[in-house]
């Protein structure tokens, strides 16, 4: 029995049955069905085409990719590592120097109690003397001496005991925990059908670190009320009030806001990375409102230290220490091996808000104060007293300008020859990179022009030296230049905004006045004043900020 085609319209018998359509096909239409099935399996074909040409082309990138990934977090893993490292040894340093001070503190007790049964014992032999000398001896007398015998005798006894020191050991609260979360990027839009290359941005590694103590739900907190992200310096706590732990965002990942440019973000890790300056400052007086102005100053002297090179262990002789700002930061590098000896022959009372003194006295009662001695003196005066002392390293950061001429740093130097084996040095370089620091320039030759006809003035500019003028000095008394570099300081060091300030004063116009008798020398130090002024206004103008001049430092060795 013949059947119809079942396409509609045509007329022709069926010659062929689809089974997987349960169709009646004529030849015709059976060819064309053929070829329509056929079509359905194009697109699926051309799909596993482009996934085998993906997978083929990709998979060597991908893996670069990914060992570029894991090369980044072994890196923080082992830096987290370091840090744990760090945070112990910080502890040991500390139970040193604690067990120095309880056994100095047992031995100067032990002197204490030798003398005073010293003089006991000569007492009561006086006393013996007298009672043969006389003959007259009674009962009581005898008894009261031999009291007071018995009593030097426990004395004694107490004293040659070894003392009690015992070592307790508490847990550290230090990350036990360090979680690495692999988070793949979800796909958003299909396959791309040309070649596609997966770049290490598409993963997030993200280091979750926390104490023992920490908890999900505080650490959720901590990241849901963090503040954003402003131009200004953040103010971070001092290491003191937080020495339990070590620092966070040395070892968590960093997250910023979307709008924070690039530019903004490396300023932010530039703050992170301010966590040695910030413990460093916290051992100096500072005032704790401004605490920001003291880590910006112990940052600059830590740069200086690091072109300096300036190694654990070493011994340093450091001129013209002044309240310890460099001391501190030299302290902190040579470590509890090393020793620096600050000079400076200033008053005590001299310095505001903290006399000289003061500061000196806290720097010394910190945790850095086992590894410094402070010296009031003339360092030429403290070398001849000290013949046999040698040191690595002399360091004279930010001091030649206070010397009253140049005489004194020959003088200085040629004492140092065969003493030291290096000397470094650091001055403002008298020249800038910016504008904004032309004002610091004109203030300080304003300021040295005044010193020159009153030397009773106290400022901080009395021999205006050049780096060339100091390395001319230098190489005279037979040092070589080893390097030297010229360094930008960062916006946050305020010293160029001091200076001006100074001349800006009526202290100092009245000084002018009352002190360069001569006219035409008054003119001179009124223009170079003016031009300061002018130079201010022009960057306020520009809503620009007064900056720091460019600081030239040098490193100099012994002539061989």
């Amino acid at each position: 029995m013949t059947k119809d085609c079942l396409i509609t319209g045509c007329k022709k018998q069926a010659a062929t049955y689809c089974y997987h359509c349960s169709q009646d096909l004529c030849t015709t239409h059976s060819t064309e069905h053929k070829e329509w099935i056929q079509d359905q399996l194009l697109p699926i074909i051309n799909d596993a085409n482009t996934m085998h040409d993906h997978f083929h082309h990709c998979d060597k990138d991908q893996t670069m990719a990914t060992l570029q990934c894991l090369t980044d977090v072994r890196e923080q893993l082992d830096q987290w590592r370091s840090d744990c490292y760090h945070h112990i040894d910080s502890v040991y340093d500390q139970a040193q120097r604690q067990l120095a001070l309880i056994l100095e503190k047992h031995n100067a007790e032990l002197t204490k109690k030798t003398t005073q049964n010293v003089e006991s014992l000569k007492t009561i032999r006086r006393e013996l003397g007298e009672l043969l000398s006389e003959g007259n001896i009674a009962y009581r007398q005898i008894d009261k001496l031999k009291k007071q015998i018995n009593e030097i005798k426990r004395n004694e006894q107490e004293r040659i005991n070894d003392p009690d020191i015992r070592i307790i050991t508490q847990k550290l609260d230090v990350e036990k925990h360090v979680d690495i979360i692999w988070n793949v990027k979800p796909v958003e839009e299909e396959l791309p059908k040309q070649r596609t290359t997966k770049t290490a941005s598409s993963c997030i590694h993200h280091f979750r670190s926390y104490s023992s103590t920490d908890s999900d739900e505080e650490n959720r907190k901590q990241r849901t009320t963090k503040k954003p992200y402003t131009n200004k310096k953040p103010i971070r706590p001092s290491m003191s009030t937080s020495q339990k732990s070590i620092d966070k965002c040395r070892i968590c990942f960093m997250t910023f806001p979307k709008r924070m440019t690039q530019n903004d973000r490396i300023k932010h890790l530039l703050i992170v990375m301010s966590e040695q300056a910030i413990r460093i400052a916290s051992c100096c007086l500072h005032d704790p409102e401004h605490v920001f102005i003291q880590v910006a100053q112990t940052e600059h002297r830590l740069k200086l230290a690091q072109i300096w090179s300036i190694q654990p262990g070493s011994n340093v002789l450091e001129i013209g220490c002044g309240q310890g700002d460099c001391t501190a930061v030299l302290a902190s590098l040579v470590g509890s091996l090393g020793h620096v000896t600050g000079i400076d022959p200033g008053d005590l009372s001299y310095g505001a808000p903290y006399t000289l003194g003061q500061a000196q006295e806290h720097l010394k009662n910190s945790q850095l104060g086992a590894q410094i001695t402070f010296k009031q003196t003339e360092v030429q005066q403290f070398l001849s007293d000290n013949l046999s002392m040698k040191y690595d390293v002399a360091v004279l950061a930010h001091s030649i300008w206070y010397f009253a001429s140049p005489d004194i740093l020959q003088d200085i130097l040629q004492a140092l020859k065969g003493r030291v084996q290096r000397v470094c040095i650091a001055e403002y370089a008298l020249s800038t990179t910016s504008n904004n620091a032309f004002p610091h320039i004109l203030s300080v030759l304003a300021q040295n022009t005044l010193f020159l006809r009153d030397p009773t003035w106290t400022t901080n500019i009395r021999t205006l030296l050049s780096p060339i003028a100091i390395s001319e000095i230098i190489k005279k008394i037979g040092f070589h230049l080893v390097t030297s570099t010229i360094l930008t300081p960062a916006e946050d060091l305020l010293d160029g905004e001091w200076e001006t300030n100074i001349v800006l004063s009526n202290d100092f116009l009245q000084a002018v006045n009352q002190k360069v008798v001569h006219i035409n020398e008054q003119v001179t130090v009124c223009a170079i004043r003016d031009a300061m002024i002018s130079a201010i206004e022009t960057l306020k103008l520009q809503n620009k900020k007064i900056s720091t001049m460019d600081v030239w430092t040098a490193v100099f060795s012994v002539t061989v």
